[in-house]
């Protein structure tokens, strides 16, 4: 039998009506990479039985899951992972372009995702996402790192066809900057990274090996932003306490889709001065805090042509 081709390999996602139940994929996301990972928790048999050895079996007792995925930020299908991570998307619009914003909830919807890796075709059920992380420079797209937490596998029978969205990914140049108020052309590089602190697959007597709950902690959201260093404007930022708002917009030409992340109260904390390169460049590490007009620590939005909600029916 052949090796088998990777770039054949698909992920598709479902919004779970009960925990751990699989559904069908009704989005189809560009994936750079699958990292699914089974983890069967064996139980070590070291009773002494009057022999030199220190093991005498094996037994296989609780199973959970992970499933890590990386790629770009498509317009219409990174919607799934805000809402994964956030809990609610707000649908507005009556006809295209829809404005999704998301606000962090104190639940997540549970996804299965599935995964047609060649040889076979797996569904991880009662999957949640427990962190998300997104990063660009200028002269390259906007790529994420999604991670999930939920039921061992399971195999499936793979959808007979997959739909894909049609409009490139976001690009790092498309996007603005407001910090403190004012715009912001020296923006470098940004990162930010969304997590459901404390999230844990959770296991009760049962009779069951699998996870009783799928545990979400609150919403936490940090932001890493460097500059072109032309003045001290930034460095100061983080000399005082005192939160500033920090608006990241970008806007995609021809589609007019557009994705924005506001954090209207962020305290900086470590500025860092960096000569590494032939130009000098400015650091800035800080945590989004709550505020009354977020009504949280951060609220994302999403323009695109899609009609439903990411919370409720997942998205190609």
């Amino acid at each position: 039998m052949p090796a088998k081709l990777t770039s054949l390999s698909y992920l598709g996602l479902g919004v779970e009506t009960t925990l751990g139940t699989p559904v069908a994929p009704t989005g189809f996301v560009p994936v750079r990479s699958f990292k699914p990972q089974d983890n069967p928790k064996f139980v070590a048999d070291t009773g002494y039985r009057g022999q030199p050895v220190d093991l005498f079996g094996e037994y296989l007792g609780v199973i959970s899951a992970e499933y890590g995925v990386d790629g770009y930020a498509y317009p219409s299908s990174f919607g799934n992972f805000l809402g994964a991570i956030f809990g609610q998307d707000t649908v507005t619009g009556t006809a295209a372009p829809y404005t999704h914003t998301f606000v962090p909830q104190a639940t997540v919807p549970s996804y299965t995702i599935s995964d047609y890796y060649v040889a076979g075709f797996r569904q991880w059920a009662g999957a949640k996402c427990d962190k998300l992380s997104i990063k660009f420079t200028p002269d390259a797209g906007l790529s994420y790192s999604a991670h999930f937490i939920g039921f061992p596998s399971v195999t499936g029978t793979a959808p007979s066809s997959q739909t894909f969205g049609v409009n490139p990914y976001f690009l790092g140049w498309e996007a603005s900057l407001s910090l403190n108020g004012s715009a912001d052309a020296t923006l470098r590089s940004v990162s930010i990274d969304l997590e459901r602190k404390g999230s844990n697959a959770l296991f009760s007597a049962q009779n069951s090996q699998k996870p009783w709950d799928i545990f979400v902690g609150p919403f936490g959201a940090t932001w890493e932003l460097e500059f072109y260093m032309t003045a001290d404007t930034e460095y100061v930022l983080a000399l005082t306490q005192g939160t500033v708002p920090v608006v990241l917009t970008i806007t995609q030409p021809g589609t007019n889709a557009q994705l924005v992340f506001q954090s209207s109260a962020v305290q900086f904390t470590k500025p860092t001065i960096d000569r590494g390169d032939e130009y000098v460049s400015v650091s800035l590490s800080g945590s989004a805090i709550y505020n009354a007009t977020d009504g949280s620590v951060m609220v994302a939005k999403l323009i695109n042509s899609v009609s439903t909600a990411y919370t409720t029916t997942a998205a190609s």
